[in-house]
């Protein structure tokens, strides 16, 4: 985990070297780590079980503050309110309630859990719980785009630019 973690703070640090203005380009901000009762009801929130790359960094990390161009990574202590959840659920609805989700190939009965927003709610990261599509554990979708992942270290490489969108595109 150490090494997603480093690869993505040396990218956003890039970032920021080259556009030191910009907000979206600051360095993650890295949270304490929540303690086991919090990820346990972290989890009941979220409906489902915790992929064990999340659980990880959530002993490591209690969320993550620009973990992708603005967006946070969330954590115990963004539940069960806040506005960065609120985005991530009103995009959730948006999504589902135009089918996305089901275009895409998960079923009807897919659990989506909010896992990152960006700050106008068009982009969104969703820990997935599907039996039908059990090796699809996130989805990233927004701006027309969508792709699936099934480790949050997977996500990680791909915000830190380590490995390419393409590999895990659903077009």
């Amino acid at each position: 985990m150490a090494e997603w973690i480093d690869r993505l703070v040396t990218a956003r640090i890039d970032d920021h070297r080259s556009d030191p203005g910009s907000a979206l380009s600051a360095p993650p901000g890295l949270r304490p780590p929540a303690d086991a009762s919090q990820i346990s009801e972290f989890e009941g929130w979220l409906r489902q079980p915790i992929e064990p790359g999340y659980r990880q960094f959530l002993e490591f990390s209690d969320g993550m503050e620009n973990f992708r161009s603005g967006m946070p990574l969330l954590g115990w202590r963004d539940l069960p309110s806040g506005d960065t959840l609120a985005r991530a659920l009103r995009f959730r609805d948006v999504i589902t309630g135009i089918d996305v989700h089901l275009d895409e190939g998960l079923t009807e009965d897919a659990v989506l859990a909010p896992v990152s927003v960006n700050g106008d709610g068009t982009v969104g990261i969703f820990m997935v719980w599907d039996d039908e599509s059990p090796e699809k554990r996130y989805f990233w979708v927004g701006n027309g785009d969508a792709a699936f992942f099934s480790t949050l270290s997977e996500v990680f490489d791909v915000a830190s630019g380590a490995r390419s969108w393409s590999e895990f595109s659903t077009e």
